[in-house]
């Protein structure tokens, strides 16, 4: 069971491709958005973030082809009314966990992650 309303609304609005795609598509940068073929984006299941910040953060992992290659989007949620100097840090610590992920299931190499924070304080 998701910890707030907000967790509910955010699984259900971008869980699904195409919805998340679009609100993806203007959210990065549009030199980097023009070279993912959005058509293969992908929801991959699992979450990456601390137990203890799961009240705080809802997080999604998507892939898609870019150039020929597999990416990671990684869609992190913060449910916090203030600034966190440390975002950046946790972000590594959840990209990590994601190319453990990789690592285990044997891939030959470690997928590209495109890192997203929204924001809402």
């Amino acid at each position: 069971m998701l910890a707030t309303p907000h967790d509910t609304l955010f699984k259900a609005l971008f869980s699904h491709p195409r919805r998340a795609a679009e609100v993806l598509r203007v959210m990065l940068p549009s030199q980097v958005a023009r070279h993912i073929d959005w058509s293969t984006l992908v929801h991959k299941s699992g979450s990456f973030i601390d137990e203890e910040m799961r009240g705080r953060h809802v997080d999604l992992l998507f892939s898609a082809m870019m150039a020929g290659r597999t990416v990671q989007i990684y869609l992190l949620f913060e449910h916090q009314s203030s600034y966190d100097p440390t975002m950046a840090r946790r972000l590594v610590r959840y990209m990590d966990r994601i190319w453990d992920a990789v690592t285990e299931a044997n891939a030959s190499r470690l997928p590209v992650i495109l890192p997203i924070v929204l924001y809402h304080g």
